[in-house]
């Protein structure tokens, strides 16, 4: 289950701010995505996520990783996020859809089903910067993304956020902080996926 909380940015500084506040040092991991459903969203109607990416870490490798991404539990906190998710390293969206039905991804019945007419419905590029931590005794992750969402003309929809995601451990320790982060830098929830976004930049239905 991915738990993770997301937050609007006003500007890349202040991302860099909340890095800095936490003492880490983050790499740089370019990020090309492309989202898949098909010509009627029918993944999209399930509240499935489909996605193939290539991360391209500064100084080291470079991997497509294709995710799936389900339902998971609802929270009164507009920034929290709740997901079941499945990935896998795979060349192309089917060897990754088998990758991610053989890591026990529950939505294999309908990933099958829509498998054969899938066709690219949205897309993004963003650098991110990502670096693990501890709070207490619970390992995070923090990622500062700057990047934008392909419109249909190729130019891109500028975005900029926080997230914050719990890796292991107890959730309360990781809100403790979120809560003072806020407060700080006054910072207001992206209660939207990147893919919702990605949709609406690409005017996807």
């Amino acid at each position: 289950m991915e738990i993770e909380f997301k937050y609007k940015l006003p500007s890349l500084l202040v991302g860099e701010q909340i890095l800095e506040q936490l003492e880490l040092t983050p790499r740089l991991i370019h990020m090309d995505a492309q989202y898949f459903d098909t010509p009627e969203r029918a993944l999209r109607g399930q509240d499935i996520t489909l996605r193939l990416r290539r991360e391209s870490v500064e100084g080291g490798v470079s991997a497509m990783i294709c995710c799936c991404k389900a339902p998971g539990g609802r929270s009164r906190n507009p920034a929290m996020k709740k997901r079941a998710e499945y990935e896998c390293e795979a060349p192309d969206i089917h060897t990754g859809i088998n990758g991610v039905i053989e890591k026990g991804c529950t939505q294999g019945e309908a990933l099958r089903a829509a498998e054969s007419s899938l066709i690219v419905v949205a897309g993004f590029r963003y650098l991110r910067r990502e670096a693990e931590f501890h709070v207490g005794n619970s390992l995070c992750t923090v990622c500062v993304d700057k990047g934008g969402f392909l419109r249909p003309d190729g130019s891109l929809e500028p975005f900029c956020e926080l997230e914050i995601e719990l890796v292991d451990g107890k959730l309360g320790p990781v809100e403790k902080l979120v809560k003072k982060l806020v407060r700080h830098y006054y910072l207001e929830p992206q209660p939207l996926s990147k893919y919702a976004r990605a949709l609406a930049a690409g005017k996807a239905k």
